[in-house]
């Protein structure tokens, strides 16, 4: 309920110096400017604020009442006032030959069996007064006609209004080779406002760009919009209210119970494709979006796509309830490979964005769903998928919350590390990024870069810059590689700024788990990465390299001129756990200490801290605070047979305490272990077991048996992926 340093929550606004505030504090970042494509600045909101939208749409609404049912006393009061009233199918299509003209409808029309083709232009007023226009079925076209089909070619500088589109049926072949744009209302809308239209019952198939409202809008103003129980397939761009749109305005939007079914590219249920719009109360609920494939359709990419919005550039989005719905990717079948990128629950890719006030939740088992994988493929590759957005470059998220789960399966033995950057919130963030006020509640699982907020970082033309103030996550998070309760990884060329931040749940992983970060490094002497005033708390699994509060905390081995990494004012309060420390074997226990090297992937044995399992640089540290610190190792015994197929291992798993398992890699000084003094390090660590050595401590007096099996990288995944089935059980991994 407050913002930072106690300020009330105000919006953030950009202050004098050029730098977001909020309240009266300066949070340091500064105005977010692009340096692609005409120089847009993220600030767009200062050109055409969330504010001025409400105010448009409110005196609209004076002067255009939207009604909530059918009136003929209204209609017959426009008759009057000059408008030419229809009652008919055949009177309907006659407003081609006087496009300029105000037209009510009178009563319903019924256009079952109805020839028809598309009307080429409207410039005037179609009024509905509340009333439906009814059964539209497909017209016919050729080949040669690339034009718009929809009821209304081009509408340009005209209001339409009070309409209800019931029971409409287009049906042009998925798979048809020649394209053709398709909507039930009009193709290209311009300078216009559709306002008080209402759809139900509508179903739709088409191989081109499509959606149930408007193919393309330029400037035109979507005020109370509703699409109820109507299903959409298509192949290319899909879209509900419009597959494209630019410069326009969509307020009071609503999605309810509808599905769309899309086979190729980008699409979402209000626009696949938009840029410079402006969003404001926009609503999702018990819809479906599927990802589906054509049999044998070969090299797949798939992308950009979202419940809401596909693919947005420089955007400004408020308000946003996504209920009960689900984006999720059909079996695929047999493919030569398939690439899925930028895929959300609210926007699939995002470039200069402002996102504020979204509530994402759900009753049903996930939000975002993938298959098991158990189809005949070569390459899969999946990346970016987040409860909230996929890939987002330049961007503002304020007041944000994901509440549903989030599944992209790693369960792949050959392609496992193929799947990146998996969260919460926001899959993947490109350029500079701030987060204020957003929390992750949904359970997250994925493969690499796996985080509740952020999942992996990277940069676009420069190094990028992210702060986050008031974040946290408290659903369980699993992956594999690069797994954190807030962030998975971090690039090395952003930086990074995290205060008051909070996590507590399961952080679970194979290698580089972290509490907090999976993974963070430096590479750049201006890089600077900043963690203060946070509490982790909550458990952190894994075979290898797992830290309370990071699992890695790299640099660039080639440069050794790096930026810097510091913690302030931190409580970490949790429990690690490792199960690489103890494989039973026979009789004896196989603990391993040493590095290892398959297929030029590292896998450094034995590093497990209460903060950090692997520390490379140097740290500055301040009111660091571990509580009740403690590290257990798990151990499994398995039972080899002749058989390959690793899947048959019997697994009888007991837990056996290791109290205050330390391994060394909080300390700042590697050479002398200076962190701890004597006191501390004799009440740690119990004489009886450990032995201190250069970088930490070793147990002792526990009689080691010889490796049984030189395990490769699959080998390890293989034996994760039994952990993660005996430790978490079927629910974690569908």
């Amino acid at each position: 309920s407050q913002g930072i340093d106690g300020e009330d929550g105000d919006t953030p606004y950009i202050g004098s110096n050029g730098n977001w505030w909020i309240g009266s504090s300066d949070t340091g970042v500064t105005t977010l400017t692009s340096t692609v494509e005409d120089d847009f600045v993220l600030n767009f909101q200062s050109n055409y604020p969330i504010q001025d939208a409400i105010e448009a749409y409110d005196d609209f609404r004076l002067d255009h009442p939207f009604l909530g049912e059918s009136s003929s006393t209204y209609a017959l009061d426009l008759v009057e006032d000059g408008y030419i009233g229809i009652s008919t199918a055949e009177q309907f299509f006659a407003i081609s030959t006087d496009p300029y003209a105000d037209y009510v409808l009178l009563n319903d029309l019924d256009f079952t069996g109805i020839d028809w083709s598309t009307m080429e232009s409207f410039y005037g007023v179609l009024d509905g007064a509340g009333f439906s226009l009814i059964g539209l079925q497909s017209a016919e076209y050729t080949s040669s006609n690339t034009s718009d089909v929809a009821l209304f070619s081009t509408v340009e500088n005209a209001r339409i209004q009070n309409v209800v589109i019931d029971s409409f049926n287009f049906d042009y072949p998925v798979d048809q080779s020649s394209y053709v744009r398709n909507a039930f209302l009009a193709g290209l809308v311009i300078e216009s406002t559709l306002s008080n239209i209402h759809l139900y019952d509508n179903e739709f198939s088409s191989h081109g760009d499509s959606a149930f409202l408007v193919s393309r809008a330029v400037r035109t103003n979507f005020y109370n919009i509703s699409i109820t129980n109507s299903v959409m397939t298509g192949s290319n761009s899909v879209g509900g209210v419009v597959y494209s749109s630019s410069y326009s305005t969509f307020v009071d939007i609503t999605i309810l119970d509808s599905q769309i079914t899309l086979f190729d590219y980008q699409g979402g249920f209000i626009s696949s494709y938009g840029f410079s719009n402006v969003a404001y109360d926009l609503t999702i609920e018990s819809s479906e979006l599927f990802i589906d494939a054509f049999e044998n359709q070969g090299y797949v990419s798939k992308q950009n796509i979202g419940l809401a919005f596909g693919n947005i550039e420089n955007m400004i989005i408020d308000q946003v309830n996504v209920i009960d719905s689900m984006l999720e990717v059909l079996n695929q079948g047999s493919q030569e490979a398939y690439y899925f990128y930028n895929l959300g629950a609210v926007i699939g890719r995002g470039y200069a964005v402002m996102l504020s006030n979204v509530d994402v939740s759900s009753d049903l088992e996930y939000g975002i769903l993938f298959p098991d994988f158990d189809v005949d493929m070569s390459e899969p590759i999946i990346e970016y998928v987040g409860g909230v957005a996929g890939y987002l470059n330049n961007y503002i998220l304020l007041n944000v919350v994901n509440r549903s789960n989030i599944s992209v399966s790693f369960i792949m033995d050959d392609h496992y590390d193929s799947i990146e950057a998996i969260a919460g919130v926001l899959g993947y963030s490109s350029g500079q990024g701030y987060f204020y006020n957003v929390l992750n509640e949904g359970f997250v699982f994925g493969s690499v870069d796996v985080g509740g907020i952020l999942g992996g970082v990277g940069f676009a033309q420069t190094s990028g810059r992210i702060s986050m103030v008031q974040v946290a996550n408290t659903g369980p998070i699993v992956g594999s590689t690069a797994v954190g309760g807030l962030i998975g990884s971090l690039d090395g060329l952003t930086s990074l700024s995290v205060k008051h931040a909070f996590q507590d749940s399961y952080v679970i992983g194979a290698y580089e788990v972290g509490g907090a970060i999976g993974f963070v490094s430096v590479e750049d002497p201006g890089i600077e990465v900043r963690f203060s005033h946070m509490v982790v708390r909550g458990f952190v699994y894994g075979l290898d390299v797992i830290g309370g509060f990071a699992g890695v905390v790299g640099y660039n081995m080639f440069n050794p001129n790096v930026g810097f990494i510091s913690l302030s004012t931190i409580i970490i309060e949790n429990t690690v756990q490792s199960m690489f420390l103890g494989l039973v074997y026979g009789e004896g226990v196989y603990i391993d200490f040493v590095d290892y090297d398959f297929d030029l992937v590292e896998f450094y044995g034995n590093n497990v801290g209460l903060v950090f399992g692997l520390v490379d640089p140097m740290l500055t540290i301040e009111n660091l605070f571990v509580i009740q610190p403690l590290i257990t190792t798990q151990l499994f015994d398995f039972d080899f047979s002749d058989d390959d197929t690793r899947f048959d291992y019997e697994i009888e798993g007991y837990i056996v305490a290791v109290p205050y398992r330390f391994y060394g890699e909080i300390f700042i000084d590697r050479e002398t272990n200076a962190w701890f003094t004597n006191e501390i390090t004799l009440r740690l660590f119990s004489s009886q077991l450990w032995q201190r050595t250069s970088t930490g401590f070793t147990l002792t007096n526990i009689e080691l048996s010889e490796p049984f099996e030189e395990l490769d990288e699959l080998g390890l995944h293989t034996l994760f992926k039994q952990y993660i089935a005996y430790f978490i059980g079927d629910y974690f991994v569908g």
